[in-house]
Order: C-alpha cells, then structure tokens, then sequence
C-alpha cells in the first residue's frame, strides 16, 4: 500500500481515509473524535482517553484527566500469556511493553489497532454505531507463533457518571454502586446522584442512566474495585491481581472506588483466529443494556454495523469531492476537515485539550456551515437551535449545555451578529427563503415567538443602536477574540473589527431584506453600510493598517504607537473581505502583513506579542507570548486572511499562506509542529513562543470549516450566488487543472476547472456544450450538470 506524506511516526494511506501511526511514542496525543451525536469517544494512538453520552462535561461515562505528557487515563485492555506470565497491551499503554508490531489506524467514525508479541497478533478496532449508545471494542486474534496460547483478556476503566470534574474521589464514589450480571456477562454501574440538578435541594438527584461493560462471551472474572485490582500503591503497569495468579476478586457493589474490570480466559490454537468484542455503553433502563448486548453478541452483527458506520459516514462526507495538484488539500477537504467538524465540533463538541459539552452560540452556527455542501438540512436544524438560544433583546447566549439549558448571558459585541450571517449563506445556498418566516421563541421570553427574520433583525439592530457617537459598535465582554474581555467593560471601547464584520452582514441581508418587501430596514441598512465604511476609512485608518479596537480610556489597540501588538490581523482581512478598503489600502495592507505578521507556518494574529499584561484589554495580554491569540497564529483568523487574499485576487499569495497552515504539511516536520497532522489545530506557536510552529488545541476548533469552506469557495472559487452557481477561480499558477464535484439546490455539479493561461482571468464556462455569459451558471433542474471551465 501507497504511504502519503509519511513522517517518522505515521503516515496516510493510499486514499487518504485513515492516518497510520508507526509508534505509540509520539510527541503528543494524536487522537481520534467519534461521535454519533449522542455518544462519544475520545481515543489516543495509546488508548488514552474517555466515553461521554450527550454531553461531553456533564455527562461523562469514564473517568479521565487531562496529562500532556504522560497521557495516562484511558480504557485499557491487557493480554497475559498464561503460561509465559509476559503481559502486554496492544494499545501500547498502560503496560508499555515493547511490542513486535504495532500499529494505530484512526479512521472516520473508528480508529483500528493492530499489534504483536511473541507470535500472537491482536486487530482491535473501536467504533461507535449510528443511533446506539454504545462504543465496540472488536477484537481479532491471530496465533502465528506455531504452539497453542493460552492468554487471559483484562479489560479496565474507571466510571465516573455525571459531571467530569471527579477530582474529589472521596465523596463520589459514596454515590455509585457496581453490580455484574452473570446471565449478560456484564458489570452495571448506577450513581444515586447527579451534581447538575438542584431544584429539590442541593445533592439531591439521581443519575437516570445504568452504565454497562460487557463481553460478547462467558466471562471468567470481574471486579470492581480499583484498589483490589491495583493493589495499594500499584499501578495499571502491574496489576496486583493480575500478577498473582490472574482471576479477579470479583468486588462489587457499594463503598469501593468503582472500575469496571471483565477477564477472558482464551485458548487459540496454532493458526487459528479468535474473534470476541467487548463493549460500554449507557442506557435508561436494564432492559435497554439487555437488549443491546444481546443484539452485539454475534461478531457478524459487530462487523455489521462497523460496516454500515463507515457507509453512513461516507455517504454524510461524499457530498462534495475535489481533486486537485496537491494531494494535502484533497486528502483534507474530501475527508477530514469535514470529519473533524461534524464529529468533535458539532456532534461531540469535544477533544482533548477541550471538552467543552457546550453549544457556542457563535461556534457551532459557523460550524454548521459544514453543512451546506452535504446535507443543508442540518444546517438549517443547528439554526433553529441556535435561534431558540437567542435573547429577545437581540443578543444571545455565549453558550449553553444541552442537557440543563443553562446558558452564560454576557454582552459580547459579535456573537449574536453570527445568526444573520449564517442565515444569509444558507438562503444563498439553498434559495430557502420560506425559512425566513418559520417562527422560532426567545429563551428569555418563550410566549415571545417570531420568525427567523426578525430574530436576524433583532440582532443587527441592537448592534447598530449601542455605538459610540460615530457609529462603530461598542466591544463590551469583547468580540471574536475573547480574550480583548476588558476593553469595554466600561461600555466605552469599542470594535473596529465588529463594525467590518457588521458591514459584511448588512450587505449581505440587503438582499434578505429585498426579498421580504421590508423596504425600510433596506433604506436603513444600506445607510449604515455606507456611514460604516466611511467612519472606519477616516477615523481608523492608521496609514499602513486598520487599528483594532479602542479601549474604555480612549487608547488605540493595533495602532503604529502601540508598544504591544501594533498590528492585528484580523481588522485587516476584514476590511478587504467586507469592501472597505480601497484597491490602494488593499496593497498597503498586504505589505504590512507580509512585512509584520506572515511567517512560514502561516501569519500570526497579531505582533508584537505582550510582554506585559494590559489589564485594560484582558487575558490576551495575560496569555505567554507567542501562544495563542498573543502572537501565535490563530488559525480560524489565518484561513480569513485567505479568504481576504482570494477576494483581493491574490492567488499565489493566497496559496502561499494555505500552504503555511496546511497540517498535513506542517507535519512533515512532526517534532516541531508535534500536533496530528490530519486535523487543524487551533493556533500555532510564534516567534516569540520557546517553542515557534508548534501546533496545539488541535480538533476542537472553527478553523475547520472555515479551511473548508474558503478552498472551495474562493481558491477553487465554485460558491453559491442569487442566481446561480458562481465560478470565480484563484487557483496559483502551479495549479493546471481542478475537478469539483458538489450539490447544489437538488443537482450535483460536475466541474472540471483547466488553468491554460495563468492569469486568473477565466476565459469562457461551458454548461453542457454551450458556452454561457458571465460566470454564474444559471439555475437547472438537472440530476447532471458538466461543467468546463477554462482559464
């Protein structure tokens, strides 16, 4: 089989649809997300890592903590060679033991093990079925080694149900109670308490769910005791009871530190294989986990739904296709950025550096544009939720948690703005205008009901009616970077990025506007437009770019008199993007960033980083120089720069920089970047960090489907218009063909994009053998449509 930009430690397979890892010793945790929706798993290359139903943080079915270094929480399983006494793990941990083979394959919707000791060979693969609440653990043994084995199976993790933060183990472990059922061969689990419900008193609800570990065959021993099964002072390394002779205490019920441990006795001739799955899962009732590994005790049913998990996933993911000169840019946007979206940002809303359980308000509506080349369905259900999170004032909640409704309500300046903005790429996309009258309640206000249109005017009014006396927006809890959180404490400062990014949605909804005969908030709105553009090119202006923000105190933020972050980026992508900047800004602006901000492994945030704390702008000056938002590179706003880049015509500029954040080509230098190279991390470390072009918060992060959306839509450049489908390629001169395929209002798309001349300028489209005017191809009712385009 073919390896794709193999580094040291792993490697792509010949399609791009799994990541190889050669050894479980890697510079951090390379992690797979699997989530269905409702369930889901977190899983490192050495089976680090923990299950959560519905919710990531208050809903956490096994106990794990967050180590960088040691990665050393997870759901274990140890094989011991009965009659050698040599134990061994085939993910690697928790024994350590240097293995003959080994092997980690995440894929979507699985991540497959394969390892080997003295002759006997273990395929283990995880995965988490479509609609069950359940993860299978599906082993395959293999005896090669010519004489029979005898070898015991351990499994072993430690239950948590409820809320994660079990740091206090002492007092929650009073609470759950273990039980093994000898007629399903599974341990249960049940808590008497659930730390998120206080209306009968505090302390006082139950966990309404049982948590279960199975086997697919007769078990031979359990326990459920961790300090019996380690011994006192013991480790996962060594178990105590597994190193004394190998049957289990069999503890259970109340009083003990709960795990949940199973013991297969398993006996496989030269030759031969072994086929046996173990499972966790959670159901409401007992006859749920009844029914549910009865259901899962025929391997074929195993292997089954492992099959038909991989269709549904293909089926969601296949909805938009491209192939192009660079095979990182396929491998990411056919697969697995839109993976990564749907499965941590979305469905899971959860990885290793965040598991958050939450909805962002803002987050998961941008995220939900994944959605639009795939299935625009969900992303019109993750509007409708998002509306219903929505204030009746105009603003909304930061985020929420799906399982209490409890939300934070703080007075950010751009959150709300981002439920018109997505709106608006959704009627693009789909021509739905009938949408716009579906009515939707407030969360403050639930008799209050109207519809998605108004929710939208609702929040771009509030935003034009708190400024300051020229009309910019004031930035009080902060704007898209959170961390400005003190700029406008004082309702005073204010956020020059939050008026581009207002300018850009009321353009944008003029049109909304048009079509729902609302003739005055159009007057209106294009007024603001123009009063906008103009007060931010004459007061903000600061000669060689666009200053950031000003503070409660008057002081400028990213001004050339700044002795901290003099330029930020974001202020300048958006001036291009929304149209503010003339042609002649528009060049200062990129000798600016290319002089200041742009660096190989991409263009930073902002520079120079803080050196000091400001406490008048809040915990972005507080951050380490160099990280994150305080000089890194940000990669949701790196991939805007792009998109600025494609706007302004930049094409090989454009590339340039996509290139610098591409992970997959980051990781060609893996002990430097060190993050998974098949997702997109969420900053990049800068020149002022010890540690510059190292990649870190990787998966749960926007910049997915930003990555996503900008190459499809401004460097391949096929996106949706009023009219029709638009064709406006940025394709770099290296480029000399591109083939797309995409949906797009009940028709797929059939594009092949030549690039003869190399200088962008397209030359003429043909829609089925005719040649059309312009670049929009207009709207048909074809299944079929081929499309030519040249340049």
């Amino acid at each position: 089989m073919e390896r794709i930009f193999e580094n040291r430690y792993g490697y792509f397979s010949s399609d791009g649809s799994e990541y190889v890892i050669k050894t479980p010793e890697l510079p951090k945790p390379w992690i797979n997300v699997v989530s269905n929706g409702k369930y889901g798993i977190v899983i490192s290359q050495a089976g680090g890592g923990f299950s959560w139903y519905e919710h990531s943080e208050l809903n956490r079915i096994t106990r794990w903590h967050q180590d960088l270094v040691r990665d050393n929480w997870g759901k274990y399983f140890i094989v011991k060679d009965n009659d050698t006494g040599d134990i061994w793990s085939p993910t690697w941990m928790p024994i350590r033991r240097r293995l003959d083979f080994y092997q980690c394959r995440h894929g979507v919707g699985y991540t497959v093990f394969r390892a080997g000791f003295k002759g006997l060979f273990i395929e283990l693969t995880v995965f988490v079925p479509f609609n069950k609440n359940v993860e299978v653990w599906y082993f395959k043994f293999l005896n090669e080694s010519g004489e029979v084995k005898n070898v015991s199976l351990y499994s072993y993790l430690e239950w948590c149900l409820g809320v994660s933060a079990d740091l206090h183990r002492e007092f929650y472990k009073c609470f759950i109670r273990t039980e093994f059922l000898r007629e399903m061969n599974a341990l249960i689990a049940t808590k008497r308490l659930w730390e998120i419900d206080h209306t009968n008193g505090r302390w006082n609800s139950d966990y309404p769910f049982i948590a279960y570990h199975g086997c697919s065959e007769e078990v031979d021993s359990f326990e459920c005791d961790k300090e019996s099964f380690l011994g006192n002072y013991g480790s996962l390394s060594a178990p105590k009871e597994i190193m004394r002779g190998g049957k289990l205490g069999g503890h259970c019920g109340d009083g003990y530190d709960p795990i949940a441990s199973l013991c297969k006795n398993i006996r496989i001739d030269p030759g031969k294989e072994r086929k046996i799955s173990f499972f966790i899962g959670i159901e409401g009732k007992l006859e749920g986990v009844r029914e549910a590994l009865k259901y899962f005790a025929d391997s074929k049913v195993v292997e089954k739904e492992l099959e038909e998990t991989k269709n549904r996933w293909n089926k969601l993911l296949n909805g938009s296709e491209v192939k192009t000169p660079d095979m990182a840019i396929d491998i990411l946007v056919n697969r697995w950025l839109k993976y990564q979206t749907i499965s941590s940002r979305i469905w899971g809303r959860c990885a290793y550096y965040q598991q958050s359980g939450a909805y962002g308000y803002r987050d998961q509506l941008q995220d939900s544009m994944i959605f639009l080349h795939l299935a625009p369905e969900l992303c019109k259900n993750q509007i409708v939720l998002h509306a219903k999170h929505q204030l009746s004032t105009g603003r909304a909640l930061q985020w929420w948690h799906s399982i209490t409704e409890v939300g934070e309500k703080v007075n950010m300046s751009d959150t709300h703005l981002w439920l018109p903005f997505v709106v608006y790429k959704y009627v693009l996309e789909t021509g739905d205008s009938g949408f716009l009258d579906e009515m939707i309640p407030y969360y403050d206000k639930p008799d209050m009901v109207e519809s998605i249109y108004e929710h939208c005017c609702r929040a771009i009014d509030i935003t034009l009616s708190d400024t300051d006396k020229d009309g910019l927006p004031f930035i009080q809890s902060g704007d898209w970077n959170d961390g400005m959180s003190a700029v406008g404490v004082n309702s005073k400062g204010i956020s020059i990025w939050v008026g581009e990014f207002l300018v850009y949605i009321l353009d944008g909804f003029l049109e909304i506007c048009k079509m729902k005969g609302d003739r005055g908030r159009e007057k209106r709105y294009s007024e603001a437009v123009n009063m906008l553009k103009d007060k931010i090119n004459h007061l903000y202006w600061d000669g060689e770019w666009y200053i950031r923000a000003v503070k409660d105190n008057g002081e400028k933020i990213g001004s050339k008199g700044s002795q901290y972050g003099k330029i930020f980026l974001n202020p300048q992508s958006w001036a291009i993007i929304s149209e503010i900047a003339d042609n002649e800004k528009k060049e200062i602006i990129f000798r600016s960033v290319e002089k200041y901000l742009l660096k190989e492994y991409g263009p930073l945030l902002l520079a120079p980083a803080y050196k000091e704390v400001d406490g008048n702008i809040g915990y972005l000056s507080r951050y380490a120089p160099g990280v994150r938002e305080n000089g890194g590179v940000y990669t949701h706003a790196a991939v805007w720069f792009i998109w600025a880049l494609c706007k302004a015509k930049k094409r090989n500029l454009s590339y340039r920089v996509l290139e610098s954040i591409n992970p997959i080509l980051n990781g060609m230098n893996p002990d430097r970047y060190k993050c998974e190279p098949y997702v997109t991390p969420g900053n990049i470390e800068g020149p002022e960090s010890p540690f510059p072009g190292k990649g870190a918060w990787t998966w749960y992060t926007g910049s997915a489907q930003w990555l996503y959306s900008v190459i499809m839509e401004w460097v391949i450049g096929v996106r949706p218009a009023k009219e029709g489908l638009l064709i406006d390629p940025n394709l770099p001169d290296k480029w000399d063909k591109v083939k797309v395929k995409r949906y797009f209002r009940g028709s797929l798309y059939d594009i092949i994009i030549t690039n003869n001349s190399k200088d962008g300028v397209v030359k003429y489209i043909e829609v089925e053998g005719k040649i059309i005017e312009g670049k929009i191809i207009p709207l048909a009712t074809d299944n079929l449509i081929k499309v030519r385009v040249v340049i």
